[in-house]
């Protein structure tokens, strides 16, 4: 759980558990101008995403950094996988921080087990949950996958694709 505290000159975000107990001893301050400093935890309950002085980092249900913030955009953890951007690269890793997959200008978060990547020649791209291309970087505009569908356009041309790149 997340919990808001502070007044007009102070104020903090901290984590507590379902009985209302301090998780760690880690406070995270409201940053001026952000609507969030600590999101909710992933799905599989092990890490969430924090805001510190504007880079973005991941906490663990103990309350503590499990990955330093560093990064200037983050996605949430999906399936043990997240999208990060550092300067103009974005990347994938895994819980630990380690990185998994290429560079790219661009990535969106994993939807159906698979994200949308623009690569660094500009083209868009889908890669699977094993950071594995599925798709040629042929793309100038691409949807995310919905029920096994994304729509794309090369060109003047719009198409619908299957997760097989068909």
């Amino acid at each position: 759980m997340l919990f808001r505290s502070g007044n007009s000159t102070y104020s903090y975000w901290k984590l507590i558990n379902t009985k209302g107990k301090n998780v760690g001893s880690y406070q995270f301050p409201q940053t001026i101008g952000a609507d969030w400093v600590v999101e909710q935890f992933s799905s599989d309950n092990k890490l969430a995403k924090v805001c510190l002085a504007g880079s973005y980092g991941y906490v663990n249900t103990k309350g503590k950094m499990q990955i330093e913030a560093e990064y200037d955009d983050a996605g949430t953890f999906i399936d043990g996988k997240a999208r990060v951007g550092r300067g103009s690269a974005y990347y994938f890793i895994n819980t630990k921080g380690k990185q998994l997959s290429d560079e790219y200008s661009y990535a969106r978060d994993f939807v159906e087990g698979y994200a949308a990547v623009k690569t660094l020649s500009g083209n868009w791209k889908f890669i699977n949950s094993n950071c594995q291309d599925i798709t040629e970087a042929k793309f100038d505009l691409v949807s995310d996958f919905k029920s096994g569908y994304a729509a794309v356009k090369v060109g003047g041309s719009y198409a619908i694709i299957n997760t097989s790149g068909e």
